[in-house]
Protein backbone atom coordinates (compact mmCIF):
# COMPACT_ATOMS: atom_id res chain seq x y z
CA UNK A 1 0.00 0.00 0.00
CA UNK A 2 1.54 3.27 -1.14
CA UNK A 3 0.70 6.51 0.68
CA UNK A 4 0.30 9.47 -1.65
CA UNK A 5 2.53 12.51 -1.28
CA UNK A 6 -0.41 14.73 -0.40
CA UNK A 7 -1.43 12.56 2.56
CA UNK A 8 2.19 12.30 3.65
CA UNK A 9 2.58 16.10 3.53
CA UNK A 10 -0.61 16.53 5.57
CA UNK A 11 0.75 14.09 8.15
CA UNK A 12 4.01 16.04 8.37
CA UNK A 13 2.17 19.34 8.75
CA UNK A 14 -0.11 17.83 11.40
CA UNK A 15 2.85 16.43 13.30
CA UNK A 16 4.63 19.79 13.15
CA UNK A 17 1.52 21.59 14.44
CA UNK A 18 1.10 19.16 17.33
CA UNK A 19 4.81 19.39 18.16
CA UNK A 20 4.72 23.20 18.21
CA UNK A 21 1.56 23.20 20.30
CA UNK A 22 3.18 20.87 22.84
CA UNK A 23 6.26 23.10 22.95
CA UNK A 24 4.33 26.37 23.33
CA UNK A 25 1.64 25.22 25.81
CA UNK A 26 3.82 25.49 28.96
CA UNK A 27 4.78 29.06 28.04
CA UNK A 28 1.14 29.99 27.47
CA UNK A 29 0.23 28.53 30.85
CA UNK A 30 3.05 30.37 32.64
CA UNK A 31 2.30 33.66 30.85
CA UNK A 32 -0.55 34.37 33.27
CA UNK A 33 2.00 34.86 36.06
CA UNK A 34 4.20 37.42 34.29
CA UNK A 35 4.72 40.86 35.77
CA UNK A 36 6.38 43.92 34.36
CA UNK A 37 9.71 44.91 35.91
CA UNK A 38 11.79 48.07 35.73
CA UNK A 39 13.60 46.80 32.65
CA UNK A 40 10.32 46.58 30.76
CA UNK A 41 9.38 50.14 31.65
CA UNK A 42 12.79 51.46 30.64
CA UNK A 43 12.47 49.73 27.26
CA UNK A 44 9.08 51.34 26.82
CA UNK A 45 10.47 54.79 27.59
CA UNK A 46 13.36 54.37 25.16
CA UNK A 47 10.97 53.23 22.44
CA UNK A 48 8.74 56.27 23.02
CA UNK A 49 11.70 58.63 22.86
CA UNK A 50 13.45 57.01 19.89
CA UNK A 51 12.32 55.13 16.83
CA UNK A 52 12.86 51.38 16.50
CA UNK A 53 16.19 51.52 14.68
CA UNK A 54 17.53 54.37 16.81
CA UNK A 55 16.68 52.39 19.95
CA UNK A 56 18.44 49.32 18.57
CA UNK A 57 21.52 51.43 17.81
CA UNK A 58 21.53 52.89 21.33
CA UNK A 59 21.21 49.47 22.98
CA UNK A 60 23.92 48.07 20.71
CA UNK A 61 26.38 50.87 21.38
CA UNK A 62 25.74 50.91 25.14
CA UNK A 63 26.67 47.24 25.47
CA UNK A 64 23.48 45.85 26.96
CA UNK A 65 24.39 42.36 25.77
CA UNK A 66 20.80 41.49 24.92
CA UNK A 67 20.57 42.57 21.31
CA UNK A 68 18.18 39.93 20.00
CA UNK A 69 15.96 40.08 23.08
CA UNK A 70 15.66 43.86 22.85
CA UNK A 71 14.98 43.75 19.12
CA UNK A 72 12.23 41.16 19.44
CA UNK A 73 10.69 42.74 22.51
CA UNK A 74 10.66 46.19 20.99
CA UNK A 75 8.74 44.96 17.97
CA UNK A 76 5.74 43.91 20.09
CA UNK A 77 6.36 45.61 23.42
CA UNK A 78 2.99 46.03 25.19
CA UNK A 79 4.11 48.91 27.40
CA UNK A 80 5.23 50.93 24.38
CA UNK A 81 1.70 50.81 22.97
Amino acid sequence: MKISNRILNLLYIGFACVFLLVCITPFLFLAQYTEAYADDYSMGLVLRRLHFFEAQFQWYTNWTGRYTAHALASLLHPIAY
